[in-house]
């Protein structure tokens, strides 16, 4: 009887595991084109604030869409573009001229130290002109 007992409830969790896991991995994405914009602005005041202390930055903005107008200072491949003065964009760059001022929507993903120059790149995803 004791280990009947154990068997069901062993069973049981397993079930429920099992049912936690399917829903977690078939959960639907967050659509980041429909969300509410932590920030609205210029891309250099956002890149500023981003600047004045990273730390602050990545806790405030990390995972969340914004709305950023500028100028596109390269367009580094057919899906990413920096807009000025250094904030990387994936984003579709059809018909994008250097120099253009555009205003998209995206996520922010993080903030890192360029390589070469040593200034502060931030990236974004998800981003869609509007």
């Amino acid at each position: 009887m004791k280990t009947r007992n154990i068997l069901v409830i062993g069973g049981v969790l397993v079930l429920i595991g099992v049912a936690v896991a399917y829903y977690m991995y078939n959960k639907p994405h967050k659509n980041y084109q429909e969300a509410d914009a932590s920030f609205t602005g210029q891309a250099a005041a956002f890149y500023s604030e981003a600047t004045t202390s990273q730390t602050d930055f990545l806790k405030k903005y990390l995972n969340q869409a914004v709305v950023l107008e500028g100028q596109v200072f390269s367009i580094e491949s057919e899906t990413s573009i920096i807009l000025a003065p250094a904030i990387l964009c994936q984003v579709n760059s059809e018909g994008l001229i250097e120099g253009a001022t555009i205003t998209l929507k995206g996520r922010v993903v993080g903030a890192e130290e360029d390589l070469l120059t040593g200034e502060l790149l931030i990236n974004l995803d998800n981003c869609e002109l509007k």
